[in-house]
């Protein structure tokens, strides 16, 4: 770490503590139970046999790499966290290196999700999105998880199309 910005050259922090990265002002104090003795994003048993962590995983410098939660992915090597799966994808498993595109029918309109929602009737969508599309006036859809526009079909004689649903006719 550096004691003020204006300094060029680094001091190792004590035994116990740790940066995220080279250079940063201060250091911080390791988990309880961890050796903290590797940069984030690398680990080993001291500071002198560091490895990057590989994909799905993350350190914040102790001996071992931990893998990312389930809602969370790490697509590079040497991080010292995970991040978020976007909104239109989610993450059922711990240490991916990707989220999953929801299926074509559903779609997830939050960050850090472990599965996607199904598109009720009278909506539609392809894969990968954060919401579904409405049909178009006058049409609905037979079924939920509809994907395409083609689905959506004109509501029969007898019926009218009322918050994307065919319903009966009132006299």
């Amino acid at each position: 770490f550096k004691d003020t910005p204006e300094d060029q050259d680094c001091t190792v922090c004590p035994p116990g503590f740790n940066t995220e990265t080279p250079g940063q002002l201060n250091c911080f104090m390791c988990p309880p139970g961890e050796t903290c003795g590797c940069p984030w994003g690398k680990y080993g048993p001291n500071k002198d046999t560091c490895t990057n962590c590989p994909v799905g995983f993350f350190s914040t410098g102790n001996a071992e790499c931990t893998a990312c939660s389930p809602q969370t992915y790490q697509d590079e090597e040497g991080k010292g966290g995970c991040k978020s799966c976007p909104a239109g994808k989610f993450g059922d498993t711990a240490g991916s290196a990707a989220c999953k595109k929801c299926a074509a029918g559903t779609f997830q309109k939050f960050t850090g999700a472990g599965a996607c929602d199904e598109c009720t009737l009278g909506r539609y969508s392809d894969r990968g999105q954060i919401e579904c599309t409405n049909c178009t006036a006058g049409t609905s859809t037979t079924v939920e998880k509809s994907t395409a526009l083609s689905q959506c079909k004109p509501c029969p004689i007898g019926t009218m199309e009322s918050d994307r649903l065919c319903m009966p006719c009132h006299e």
